[in-house]
């Protein structure tokens, strides 16, 4: 191994240690991990591997979601048992595969140091701390992705058969995962790969390994629909559980983008780039930015365009955003004048104060202190343009800003991220566990609970993170353990409803987000009959008294 493969691999096993670091620390998430934790488990206890919608939670509903992390959860819980390590080890691989096939892209089309540079922006990104964390399908379809494009543009790289052979079994088997993990996504990746396929002698490979990964991902889908018919489009409709919708418009992704990781401010750059010379877009020397930048812009426009936009959707959107924003730096800094360099040091400087103060102040961000932080990046500007009118003076400050301005990006992510492996954002649900761990120690007396949620939609009674941790408590698999299931309406306290939840020993109550009067409702009905004995973000636990 040469000293760029050894720094390769530092930096690989650097990022996959901020991963495994207190990944058993954060509860099992309500949606969707833990829906697939307890199909892995029901996998486990009826063997059951092809269908577990006997036992699956909800029924149909999460019966249908892809079956890679369910299979590969009762995998890991045969290893190592019902833990947090056999839920989330499949993803933990899947972010580490996703991140080294960064590099082996962006190494084709910029610098080294550019490309591990890469590697470092996916790794320290948010939207891959957060689910690069969990059991979900988004990075393992993003992993497999990268996979079957690196198949393909490499292909050229080899002149043997086996070589060759290689590739084709690489990319049926990226194809197969894709395909049991976000099924959509995948078939129009592969129908992109079908588009630039540019050595005619080797399109029988791939076209080879594109249809057997279709013979192998496809049944699965084809057996259930025939054995549930009109059922699985009926699951699949349903709206998710416990997900707010931050919705802002067609410009969510851009949003995104710069709240995964302030470098990726300069994506737009390569886009405005791209405006100004199309041809760039019809270069088949380079088919890898044609093909990152055909993945980037079809997943901008489908975030851009669907009905709910959620943060988890940027995972789709980082390692392409994070090749191609390096491309248009390295054009920056080669071809254009040193005023067009400062501005973008500056729109990345400002990226990143605002992605650091999003992500380490949350909702302690009030409107006087991003007014203020706005004025002073304005000052900023204004002093730095001043100080470098002279021609001489921006070639000096635009060599010498690079390694502070980029680097320093880089680091506010990479302190943002480890501060979200120690200290889980608002938006991770926090208190399932000690709720489950406070019933069953009691259950020598009390056996039974009501569940108590405001119903916004059909899925909302679905609290798969309770169930984990109750143990089949709520599925009803504990002899002589009983809940019910207490809906609200969404928006307002019913007291004759909570009436009925008084009537239990226990009495969970899973609140709203960002409903404080609302919750502060609820508590006092069932603080007439009932003691608060916990209170977590999301949870208040109440004792009879």
């Amino acid at each position: 191994m040469t000293s760029r493969h050894h720094t390769v691999l530092a930096t690989l096993l650097v990022l996959g240690g901020l991963y495994v670091m207190r990944l058993a620390h954060v509860e099992i998430q309500p949606y969707p991990e833990a829906l697939y934790a307890l199909r892995g488990l029901s996998i486990q206890h009826t063997m059951q591997w092809l269908d577990q919608a006997a036992a699956a939670p909800g029924g149909m509903y999460s019966a249908m979601m892809a079956p890679l992390p369910a299979w590969m959860i009762a995998v890991g819980i045969d290893v190592v048992g019902p833990t947090p390590l056999a839920v989330r080890w499949f993803a933990v691989l899947c972010t580490m595969i996703a991140m080294l096939l960064t590099y082996a892209l962006a190494r084709r089309v910029v610098t080294f140091e550019s490309s591990v540079m890469s590697m470092v922006i996916v790794g320290t990104s948010i939207p891959f701390i957060v689910f690069g964390r969990q059991a979900e399908t988004l990075v393992p379809f993003v992993a497999a992705a990268l996979t079957m494009v690196w198949s393909v543009v490499s292909r050229a790289d080899v002149d043997t058969r086996g070589a060759a052979a290689i590739r084709t079994l690489t990319l049926t088997l990226a194809t197969a995962v894709g395909l049991l993990t976000a099924p959509i996504a995948t078939l129009i990746v592969v129908i992109g790969l079908l588009l630039f396929l540019r050595v005619p002698g080797q399109r029988i490979w791939t076209l080879l390994g594109i249809g057997v990964g279709l013979l192998l991902g496809l049944p699965w889908w084809a057996i259930m629909l025939s054995r549930y018919g009109d059922q699985v489009f009926l699951a699949w409709s349903l709206p998710h559980p416990t997900l707010t919708d931050p919705s802002g418009g067609i410009l969510s992704p851009i949003a995104f983008l710069i709240l995964a990781s302030p470098i990726l401010v300069v994506t737009a750059i390569w886009v405005v780039s791209v405006i100004r010379h199309r041809a760039e877009l019809l270069r088949r020397d380079q088919p890898e930015i044609v093909m990152l930048g055909l993945w980037l812009v079809v997943g901008m426009f489908s975030i851009a365009f669907s009905q709910h936009r959620y943060m988890s959707q940027a995972v789709m959107l980082v390692p392409p955003a994070s090749i191609l924003s390096l491309v248009a730096l390295e054009r920056v800094r080669r071809e254009a004048q040193p005023r067009m360099l400062l501005v973008t040091y500056l729109l990345i400087a400002i990226a990143a104060v605002w992605y650091g103060a999003e992500h380490l102040l949350h909702d302690r961000l009030n409107l006087q202190t991003v007014m203020l932080g706005i004025a002073i990046c304005m000052v900023a500007v204004v002093v730095l343009l001043q100080q470098v009118r002279g021609r001489s003076r921006q070639q000096v400050a635009a060599v010498r800003l690079y390694q502070p301005v980029v680097y320093g990006a880089i680091a506010v992510a990479a302190l943002v991220a480890l501060v979200n492996v120690v200290r889980p954002g608002p938006s991770t649900v926090v208190g399932g566990r000690q709720v489950a761990r406070l019933m069953l120690d009691d259950t020598l007396f009390h056996k039974s609970f009501a569940y108590v949620f405001h119903n916004a939609s059909e899925t909302d009674a679905v609290n798969g993170q309770l169930e984990w941790y109750t143990q089949g408590w709520m599925s009803g698999s504990k002899p002589g353990f009983t809940h019910m299931s207490i809906a609200l309406p969404s928006n307002e306290s019913d007291e004759a409803t909570l009436a009925i939840a008084r009537l239990l020993p226990w009495v969970v109550y899973y609140h709203p987000q960002d409903r404080a009067t609302l919750i502060q409702d609820v508590q006092q009905s069932l603080q007439t009959t009932h003691a608060a004995v916990f209170e977590s973000r999301h949870y208040t636990l109440y004792k009879l008294r």
